[in-house]
């Protein structure tokens, strides 16, 4: 059973839980913590800093009452008892509070939350610098806030960047749904990533996860709701933590978010979250449409399959939760979104690949690209701009029924003497390759890469197939210049 406060109802923001400093575990330990300065706070209470050590984050709950902070402490003693793999990127309580609702969990020193990608959600967006080929495209008059969003998307990751974090999210949701668990109170409060070139998901504020047939609680994070929480006609369920999801998702990929158009601008959006009005995109009722300017990016920033998946989910889906798409569906299309994403070597800026004439030129800087593709019975199922620093195949393009399939199976490279370089990621694979109507040839633990002239690539089909998992061959050209 799910911890449930006496007033079942979502806490607003503005109810901090107190101003103390010194935390106690039930172990003994003594925790000072940062009140002023939360790591992030939802619908059931705020994560706090430890000062003394970067890596613990305590998370304290909106409540004093002392049969409340009884019934969540052995909660969260429950947890340890749910199916939940050591691999899952969970933040676990490691500690319980001692008279206060809360635990202590582990963080990666390097952590920071989702929300710091969202420019509605960073405050400091007003300080960052437009890149030189943004500036150009502004002309004379104002930088409007339009163009820091933009630059603050660039600089942040960009399109790819931000594919690869919620391909994170909905594989960590759908592992939970797959077990009958949900999360509840999904929100860019409670998901933190890592730093680094291939930064890692972390879920926290995990007391609230368990199984959706035990589960009577209705939480949310204002903005991050379901409908039937945020009108109090539901309990949290794996069809709100969906919505949740699309909510997040849809505002990290585009910026914008779904239900804030024109007929809510004079709303309260923070109590109603938006949900009487119709979502920006609705083709069928246009009172909460944005401005067309504002739509200009979203070609670049949507495939059709995602698109598709929010139009179910904020239209059918709005009003009937179990017509809304499950997690595993938004994995495939992300993965597949993911996988024809392309990222210009000059200004940074990603995009996912169209096949019309100007799609080798990047839209952003004008600058020529050179790009690798593969095609399966005509079918585009993957677009990499080819660059010296090696990037790899995923082992889905060959084997999508793998269930390993988001493993990398082939490191490209572009090299100096404008050949292409393809390696084994994996000595256990086998494949075999071919230039259309020729030879074919071995790649396995005894020759383990070969490389292939660009030229030959842009007249021919390099044609490769993977041995291990008989699929279907894949054929490989290259387009442009460098």
């Amino acid at each position: 059973m799910a911890f449930t406060p006496a007033t079942n109802q979502v806490l607003p923001l503005q109810d901090t839980t107190s101003q103390d400093t010194t935390l106690q575990d039930t172990n003994g330990r003594i925790y000072n913590v940062l009140p002023d300065s939360p790591l992030g706070q939802g619908g059931q209470g705020e994560v706090l800093r430890v000062a003394e050590d970067k890596y613990l984050a305590i998370k304290l709950a909106f409540t004093r009452d002392p049969q409340e902070i009884q019934a969540y402490q052995a909660h969260v003693r429950a947890l340890r008892f749910l199916p939940l793999s050591p691999q899952l990127r969970l933040s676990m309580p490691i500690a319980i509070l001692q008279d206060r609702a809360g635990y202590v969990m582990r963080l990666l020193g390097s952590m920071q939350p989702l929300g710091r990608l969202m420019p509605n959600e960073n405050k400091d967006l007003d300080n960052v610098p437009l890149p030189e080929w943004l500036l150009h495209s502004i002309g004379d008059g104002d930088i409007a806030k339009s163009h820091k969003a933009l630059a603050q998307y660039n600089a942040t990751g960009g399109l790819r960047l931000r594919l690869n974090l919620l391909l994170q999210i909905a594989e960590l949701l759908g592992t939970l749904h797959a077990q009958g668990l949900l999360f509840a109170d999904l929100s860019p409060n409670n998901v933190y990533i890592s730093k680094g070139a291939t930064p890692e998901v972390w879920l926290i504020d995990v007391d609230n996860i368990c199984y959706e047939d035990s589960n009577q609680s209705h939480f949310y994070t204002p903005k991050y709701g379901a409908p039937e929480l945020v009108l109090g006609q539901g309990i949290n369920s794996q069809n709100s933590d969906a919505f949740s999801f699309a909510l997040l998702a849809f505002e990290l990929l585009t910026m914008l978010k779904p239900f804030e158009g024109k007929a809510a601008d004079s709303a309260d959006f923070e109590e109603n979250a938006g949900i009487e009005f119709s979502w920006i995109l609705d083709p069928n009722d246009h009172s909460n449409n944005v401005a067309p300017s504002e739509l200009m990016m979203l070609p670049f920033f949507l495939s059709r399959p995602l698109f598709d998946l929010f139009a179910q989910t904020f239209e059918d889906g709005k009003t009937k939760p179990s017509l809304r798409p499950p997690l595993w569906l938004w994995r495939y299309a992300l993965s597949s979104t993911l996988d024809v994403t392309v990222q210009c070597p000059h200004c940074g800026m990603s995009w996912v690949f169209t096949e019309h004439p100007d799609s080798l030129t990047c839209p952003f800087c004008d600058a020529q690209l050179l790009l690798l593709t593969a095609q399966c019975h005509g079918s585009l199922l993957y677009v990499h701009e080819c660059v010296q620093e090696p990037f790899y195949l995923p082992t889905r393009l060959f084997t999508p029924v793998n269930t390993m399939a988001d493993t990398p199976c082939l490191q490209v490279t572009l090299l100096e003497n404008q050949h292409l370089r393809f390696a084994l990621c994996d000595v256990k694979r086998e494949f075999i390759w071919a230039f259309a109507g020729q030879g074919q040839h071995a790649l396995n633990s005894v020759v383990s890469e070969f490389a292939v002239p660009l030229q030959a690539l842009q007249e021919h089909e390099l044609i490769l197939q993977c041995t291990t998992d008989l699929i279907w061959q894949v054929s490989f050209t290259v387009m442009g210049s460098a």
